[in-house]
């Protein structure tokens, strides 16, 4: 009965439009589902969740998915601006 409720789980995280939340690990403690790993976004974290409550069987779930750091996206998306001007500015001076 455990294996089949983690596997209706692994098959609902792994549907059509969250390619990411597959990369969530399932397992099952106490009576819980665990969801662990990492996602990029909070809400693809939010999503694999209520995705997880809502498959029969499913009684509680514990959420121990980290996301990742906004400190380290933002920290691309400023060399990215940063890079931008310039190709910019050499694109108008081969003009």
């Amino acid at each position: 009965m455990t294996e089949d409720l983690l596997k209706r789980v692994r098959l609902r995280l792994g549907g059509p439009g969250f390619p990411g939340l597959r990369l969530v690990q399932v397992s099952m403690e106490g009576g819980l589902i665990v969801l662990s790993g990492r996602l990029a976004t909070f809400y693809e974290k939010q999503m694999a969740t209520e995705l997880t409550r809502h498959v029969a069987g499913v009684h509680g779930v514990e959420d121990r998915i980290d996301v990742e750091s906004n400190r380290s996206r933002r920290g691309s998306e400023r060399r990215a601006a940063a890079i931008l001007p310039e190709q910019v500015m050499g694109s108008i001076g081969d003009m």
